[in-house]
């Protein structure tokens, strides 16, 4: 049994940059040897393991085929008898196909080195387009700020216009097309991302049409979902499984940006839930997005937050009702 450092940790240090977590792939074992010496299954498709105490991802050197739509469509091969190489062989990109065994000598049988050191987002085989998420997963790299000034091969471009005609994004499951765009929004540019999606029309069927834009005024990944939805129109994003946390907050903003002085109904204000909202209303507001009034919902909330809405409690369910009413009237008489 050998073990390998693989993939984005490998890239990552090589371009000066401490990984969040490592991979690594154990050539020459099988999935009994894995779990009599600790380590926990967790792989589904494939066997993967989790390391007894680091509880980082062991994986069994594996070679795939492609065998129907989109990623479930796939054939594993896993023994003791494949080989590092022939693993190495099955990644997306060359920078992505490079490991390092215990003794930290490089094994790169792909040439990553070089294309790290030119800037080069290069396939390591015509197999890129057996996964049709790898196209959406190209874009996300981009987001990061020690690869976002790479170049990509005209060959990788080509194969990325193949999945598009195939119509293969189709068949993707929404769950991992929101993890690879969710992970570009932690990232120092996720604009690059977007708008390699736009420049390669890769939007739909998942985003819609979404526009390009030259960055993003959030820092957080829940609030860059807000303003690209503001960007667009305030579009749900209904083909990707959001987290609920993330639809609240564009339901929020999209509330937040149809309050005008002239449709300035109580209505509206009643149902922005300002006590129980404030936070995120006041996280949303410091965006300082074109598409609502900074000043005039600000006001609004320190008016609310003023009234003795406890009071009422003293009151009828109807006569508190009406007395709520005309309280909210009397804050839109003061805007």
């Amino acid at each position: 049994m050998k073990t390998y450092q693989v993939g984005g940790s490998v890239r990552d240090e090589l371009l000066g940059v401490e990984p969040n977590d490592k991979d690594w792939v154990v050539v020459g074992s099988s999935p009994e040897e894995m779990i009599e010496a600790g380590f926990k299954p967790i792989g589904k498709d494939f066997p993967v393991f989790l390391h007894p105490d680091t509880k980082e991802e062991y994986a069994l050197a594996r070679t795939e085929r492609k065998s129907g739509k989109g990623y479930h469509g796939f054939r594993f091969y896993y023994d003791p008898s494949v080989r590092l190489e022939d693993d190495l062989l099955r990644r997306d990109l060359t920078i992505n196909a490079i490991a390092k065994d215990s003794q930290g000598k490089l094994i790169d049988p792909f040439n990553g080195q070089d294309d790290l050191f030119n800037k080069k987002l290069r396939n390591v085989s015509d197999a890129f387009c057996e996964d049709p998420l790898r196209a959406i997963r190209l874009g996300r790299f981009l987001s990061y700020k020690h690869i976002s000034d790479f170049s990509i091969t005209p060959q990788l471009k080509a194969i990325v216009k193949k999945i598009l005609d195939s119509g293969e994004l189709n068949y993707l499951s929404g769950d991992r097309v929101f993890t690879e765009i969710d992970k570009a929004m932690q990232n120092h540019f996720p604009e690059k991302f977007f708008n390699f999606v736009v420049e390669n029309k890769l939007d739909k069927p998942w985003l819609k049409d979404i526009n390009s834009l030259d960055s993003f005024s959030a820092t957080s990944s829940d609030l860059r979902w807000v303003e690209l939805s503001c960007l667009n129109h305030f579009t749900d994003f209904d083909q990707i499984p959001l987290p609920s946390k993330i639809k609240k907050l564009i339901s929020l903003a999209r509330q937040l940006a149809n309050i005008e002085i002239d449709n300035l109904l109580v209505d509206n204000i009643d149902s922005l839930r300002i006590l129980r909202n404030e936070e995120d209303i006041m996280r949303i507001v410091s965006l300082g997005l074109e598409c609502m009034d900074q000043k005039l919902i600000t006001k609004i909330v320190d008016l609310y937050k003023d009234i003795k809405f406890a009071e009422l409690e003293k009151l009828d369910p109807n006569e508190r009702k009406n007395e709520k009413i005309n309280l909210l009237k009397d804050l839109v008489s003061k805007l």
